[in-house]
């Protein structure tokens, strides 16, 4: 599904203004926003957007145009009556607590609904962050995903309330590119992560996605690799070897889903091209409302390993050996070699591996 009208347009480096005013005019094409970072526009057509398409996909001075893509949060809803928090034990967590338990000067981004600001387990460590959908500073969390997420990635730890976070000392940058139902636009998604990269994030987490390959999130994922940021995707909920994006991008480390028997959730996407495994089944975290509450997703999954990279961001490694340390020290579980690569993370052997190379 994408949004009625729009496509995003990558004009080629040699195109001059004229030249990709001109080529508009054929589609009868209104530019509405430009991503300077990306180089790209975000177009409104009043004309069949499938011709509109067709005319500038040909078009000697563009380099690509896409549908601007609707992305969605990745969550499954379940019950959050038992609060135990058995992802942190199965990932060695409190073990690795005692080696590192991060940096405030490490960010996490969460790119995503929003995070509540004055949750009491999260605001000490909110840092100021943007909202895409309203394009203003507000990212107050309206649906409960992000928060949650959040809670998972960096919840502060020993503090006599609520739940652990996998960093318990990182910073959390909120970037809200979907709206109260959890929907965002490819173009925000982009800004956001591009935003992300910008301000200084190590670690980028994704619990969001679709099944469309798009250029506009490939060049966001690879714009914040390059400026030192590690991205981590959660795989998907479909229960398949379906490719989910940005997931599936070379830059991303993709991440599939586990429950408390260590084994792949029903739901969690599958296949060689996802990296690895964590806790994505039942998963107590943060919530809008200041509450607690359980949900199941590989959404829930990605934030571990996004608190894992911080931790490793924390110990001034950067995002090539971050990735590389996950991969080789996680856990080979059942599974390992047909639903994921590497294995399910491994917090404790993770960090404890400072000479690995």
């Amino acid at each position: 599904m994408n949004v009625p009208n729009e496509l995003l347009v990558k004009f080629k480096p040699r195109a001059s203004y004229r030249e990709m005013e001109a080529t508009l005019r054929k589609v009868r094409g209104r530019r509405i926003q430009r991503s300077r970072n990306l180089g790209i526009d975000r177009i409104h057509v009043r004309c069949n957007i499938v011709s509109a398409w067709k005319i500038l996909f040909s078009h000697k001075a563009v380099a690509f145009v896409e549908p601007n893509w609707i992305l969605r949060t990745g969550f499954v809803p379940n019950d959050p009556l038992f609060p135990t928090q058995y992802g942190m034990r199965q990932i060695r967590a409190p073990r690795a607590w005692n080696v590192t338990q991060g940096r405030m000067a490490v960010a996490v981004a969460i790119v995503d609904t929003g995070v509540q600001w004055d949750h009491p387990d999260l605001a000490a460590k909110i840092l100021p962050g943007f909202n895409f959908v309203a394009n203003d500073i507000n990212t107050n969390d309206d649906n409960g995903h992000g928060t949650h997420v959040a809670g998972i990635a960096a919840a502060i730890t020993n503090n006599r309330q609520g739940v652990a976070g996998t960093a318990p000392k990182v910073g959390i940058l909120p970037v809200k590119v979907l709206n109260q139902n959890g929907v965002g636009t490819l173009f925000d998604v982009a800004r956001g992560i591009v935003f992300a990269a910008n301000m200084g994030a190590r670690v980028i987490n994704l619990s969001l996605g679709g099944p469309v390959r798009t250029n506009t999130l490939r060049d966001a994922v690879n714009h914040a690799w390059q400026e030192g940021a590690v991205v981590v995707a959660a795989a998907g909920n479909n229960g398949t070897n379906l490719r989910q994006y940005p997931a599936a991008f070379r830059r991303a480390i993709t991440v599939a889903a586990t429950n408390a028997s260590d084994r792949r959730a029903s739901f969690s996407n599958f296949g060689k091209w996802v990296d690895v495994a964590a806790p994505g089944v039942r998963i107590m975290s943060t919530y809008i409302g200041s509450r607690y509450v359980r949900l199941s997703g590989t959404s829930m999954a990605a934030p571990h390993v996004s608190g894992l990279a911080a931790l490793l961001a924390g110990q001034r490694r950067n995002n090539v050996r971050i990735r590389r340390v996950i991969q080789r020290f996680a856990n080979r579980i059942p599974g390992t070699g047909t639903f994921w690569t590497f294995g399910r993370i491994n917090a404790n052997r993770s960090v404890r591996s400072r000479r690995s190379k």
